[in-house]
């Protein structure tokens, strides 16, 4: 198998742009861009079915619509603004309840912990931190 060639997404997307606004043809833009020809024709073309390919992601789909993953991050970011900080159990339990709503089922197993760590990948604004011991001073 060849090696895989480095071309970054916004090359691409100009590349894409160039051929379908005519100003180069597969061949000659794959060549000036420096993008493997069956990668930029398979783009093209789902460029042209109106198929947005940056939103493609390899793999399953997450349990939770990404609309409602949105919210619950929303919720984790409210709850901590507000002095409330949610942990991993926290989380997990909405995520279940939102799932019984979306699905329609009321017995869901619980979470993983490997979707919460996904989940977090997925919301890099999320953070965990680790509780800080106050000062009596400060405290007061």
């Amino acid at each position: 198998m060849p090696p895989r060639t480095p071309y970054a997404h916004d090359t691409l997307s100009l590349a894409v742009q160039a051929v379908l606004s005519e100003e180069h043809t597969v061949p000659s833009a794959a060549s000036a861009y420096d993008i493997p020809q069956r990668t930029l024709r398979k783009h093209v073309s789902k460029a042209k079915s109106g198929v947005n390919i940056n939103d493609v992601t390899m793999g399953p789909s997450p349990l939770l619509p990404r609309m409602f993953e949105d919210d619950l991050a929303t919720w984790v970011l409210v709850m901590a603004r507000d002095g409330h900080p949610v942990g991993c159990r926290e989380i997990k339990q909405k995520a279940t309840q939102m799932l019984q709503r979306v699905h329609g089922i009321q017995h869901l197993p619980s979470l993983s912990t490997g979707w919460y760590s996904r989940f977090l990948g997925r919301h890099p604004d999320l953070k965990i931190l680790k509780a800080q011991v106050l000062t009596k001073s400060r405290n007061s």
